[in-house]
């Protein structure tokens, strides 16, 4: 399960967004929680997002979040947005992504809404497809309590995903400036894509417990 203080966010998100909530699908390692929990932590949440179904949402995704206190990390080009964390040092951090069919031309950048992005991804209509609702429940920053469905990848799609990462990073595709993060960031990948396998299962328990079929 989703960890705090990032919980408590994602449901004030949830709660904001109604029924364009149905289109974030929860991807990396905030999803590994959901089916292993020693997975890895980190302290963003990546989404992937539904591209026609948001560019057709009358809610204005922009106005929502700056409604919630979020702001685009400059860097990001409207793909990340950040939040700080009240009476904390710490600050709540969200990641858009997007299939790569729908991504500009020279660009990593998919066009969701105005003021909004996503960054291109590698198997991102998959991880829509495949995956599932959720419930998820809590209180909000203010202290009400709030349940609802998440959506969140299924843990094959979300190896595939790790998988398509870690190869993007190790190809260094972002160029030579960045070759030693990508290299990096590879490691991490592989590192966490398998927690069950790390952990001793056997093959029949790591089919149990990702439900899948021989």
């Amino acid at each position: 399960m989703m960890p705090e203080p990032q919980r408590t966010y994602v449901l004030e998100l949830l709660a904001a967004l109604g029924p364009a909530a149905d289109d974030f699908v929860v991807a990396g390692a905030q999803a590994m929680k959901f089916a292993v929990a020693e997975a890895r932590a980190t302290k963003d949440v990546d989404f992937v997002l539904n591209v026609l179904a948001l560019r057709d949402q009358p809610l204005s995704l922009a106005d929502t979040l700056a409604k919630l206190g979020y702001a685009p990390v400059p860097e990001s080009r409207n793909f990340q947005f950040v939040k700080p964390i009240p009476h904390s040092k710490e600050t709540m951090r969200i990641e858009f992504m997007a299939p790569e069919e729908f991504k500009r031309h020279n660009d990593i950048r998919v066009d969701i809404q105005r003021g909004v992005h996503a960054r291109a991804c590698a198997g991102g209509s998959i991880a829509v497809e495949q995956s599932d609702p959720r419930t998820i429940s809590g209180n909000r920053p203010d202290g009400t309590t709030f349940a609802g469905q998440i959506r969140v990848t299924r843990p094959h799609a979300l190896v595939m995903l790790k998988l398509l990462a870690l190869v993007d990073r190790y190809n260094n595709i972002r160029g030579p400036k960045e070759a030693r993060h990508d290299r990096e960031e590879a490691q991490t990948h592989a590192f966490c894509r398998d927690p069950a396998s790390r952990r001793g299962h056997s093959l029949v328990q790591y089919r149990l417990r990702f439900a899948i079929s021989a």
